[in-house]
């Protein structure tokens, strides 16, 4: 009998198509169940026909909260298939949605794939019926590093049933393109454009434009850099969103080249990377935060805070600095330091590349293989499809 996986999401994004095309190689016949419509907001816009793999789009009508609506497509698609033993994976859905998956296929195998989270804001009304509905039905849970593993044990998942999603990009193609010719070219093409000159410095940060990603500390701290430092900076931030007051203070920092890219497609923001020198992201709400994992894929030092799940691919003085949240006056110390010392820029450029061996989507998919090897999926159905949390 053969396996299947069904991964339900809220989301397409690049790093989640790259892993679908993994498990449909490794799992023929598999499906992607997209049950909302994509975020404006972000930096990609993808259509189901556009896929390479089996997907369709559900999306929600009925919409009570984040973790409370419907899907009505779901009803087709949430049958049990005799012919083959499928593997559930739920992604940041809604618990209500979840179960109308788990209900008909109760002796299925269900698992959470969840981009992290902090337990200190765990427990929202919201959040914790989602949990309690579709958590403790789950047999186990894929979830990125150390912070996703405490949010997940917050919640009673015990131990041994959290796997490490190692949320990533594909950085088999980001090196590809890091050591070809194109990088190189596209480096000193955009840095003309924007005007970095000899001496001068491209600092990139990569943010969606909300409350949390705290973009006024970085125009705070972008003011507090010493106005030699700051005339030899060019700060390109990319991103959109509904929080742009930070973008009006930093058009008006004196001495500082400001530009705002608000919509670069997914394929083109590579060469931004690329042709940036330091990465900043002082964001204090980010459960993962992916532009972490790109900047260092490109061999750029990552200037962030520990509030961040991130946060633990950034060794301090090594590969980046890490500083605390809501704190200008470290961050603008971090940014000076990566500004005014070459060598120690250069070394933790060469530092930054270690990432590709560390944290990859192909030690996420041996972790999948060896959470199915723990079950007995692979050779046989459980008993239960059901966990029951310590």
């Amino acid at each position: 009998m053969s396996v299947a996986f069904y991964s339900y999401t809220n989301l397409l994004s690049p790093y989640m198509l790259h892993r679908w095309r993994m498990i449909d190689r490794e799992f023929p016949g598999s499906l992607v169940v997209l049950t909302r419509h994509p975020d404006p907001d972000r930096p990609w816009v993808y259509r189901p026909g556009d896929m390479d793999f089996a997907c369709v789009n559900v999306p929600e009508t009925v919409v009570f909260s984040n973790h409370l609506s419907w899907s009505p497509g779901l009803t087709k698609i949430a049958r049990r298939d005799p012919a083959r033993r499928i593997v559930h994976l739920l992604g940041d859905m809604s618990g209500l949605n979840a179960l109308r998956i788990i209900r008909p296929n109760c002796n299925h195998a269900f698992f959470l794939t969840n981009d992290g989270g902090f337990p200190e804001t765990t427990f929202r009304p919201s959040q914790s019926l989602r949990w309690f509905l579709l958590g403790r039905r789950c047999q186990g849970t894929m979830t990125p590093g150390e912070s996703g593993r405490r949010y997940m044990m917050a919640w009673g998942f015990p131990s041994h049933s959290i796997y490490n999603s190692y949320f990533s990009q594909d950085v088999e193609a980001f090196a590809s393109y890091r050591d070809g010719r194109q990088a190189a070219t596209d480096r000193e093409t955009i840095r003309n454009e924007m005007g970095v000159q000899a001496g001068d410095l491209l600092a990139l940060c990569v943010s969606r434009l909300l409350d949390w990603k705290r973009l006024e500390d970085l125009a705070e701290a972008v003011q507090l850099v010493p106005d030699a430092t700051r005339k030899r900076l060019v700060l390109l931030v990319m991103g959109n969103g509904p929080h742009r007051a930070p973008l009006l203070t930093l058009q008006t920092i004196q001495g500082l080249r400001f530009k705002h890219l608000p919509g670069v497609p997914y394929a083109e923001m590579v060469k931004y990377y690329a042709a940036s020198d330091f990465h900043v992201l002082p964001s204090e709400g980010d459960i993962w935060g992916l532009a972490v994992n790109e900047s260092l894929s490109m061999g750029k030092p990552v200037v962030c805070t520990r509030k961040i799940g991130a946060a633990e691919l950034v060794k301090n003085a090594w590969n980046g600095f890490l500083v605390p949240p809501r704190s200008p006056q470290d961050l603008s110390q971090a940014i000076r330091r990566l500004a005014e010392d070459e060598p120690l820029r250069q070394a933790m450029s060469k530092n930054a590349l270690a990432i590709e061996k560390q944290w990859n989507s192909q030690l996420w998919m041996a972790e999948l293989k060896r959470m199915l090897r723990d079950l007995r999926w692979d050779t046989e159905p459980p008993a239960n499809g059901l966990r029951t949390t310590a």
